[in-house]
């Protein structure tokens, strides 16, 4: 079964925002690598279904420096107080 697609947005500070049409999954795995990449802080948001234009926060990912020779990505989930299930 194929995942649903939606677009995505990703804001970085010093960038303008960009919209991906991609699934969840791929969404995630974007906002991560950009984190690790660019060393900032990256907003994730979806486009509400309903409300075509509008896009609903997801979380925050996070650039943590190296601990211990790793690198950590720090995820703050946002969850929205009214969730419109179709």
């Amino acid at each position: 079964m194929e995942q649903e697609r939606r677009n995505y947005k990703f804001a970085e500070q010093g960038r303008k925002d960009s919209v991906v049409h991609t699934t969840m999954e791929r969404a995630i795995e974007i906002a991560r690598d950009r984190v690790l990449n660019r060393r900032t802080e990256v907003v994730l948001s979806a486009e509400c279904p309903v409300d075509s234009g509008r896009f609903i926060r997801l979380g925050t990912y996070v650039y943590l420096p190296e601990r211990d020779g790793e690198r950590f990505i720090l995820s703050i989930p946002k969850i929205p107080k009214n969730i419109i299930e179709l």
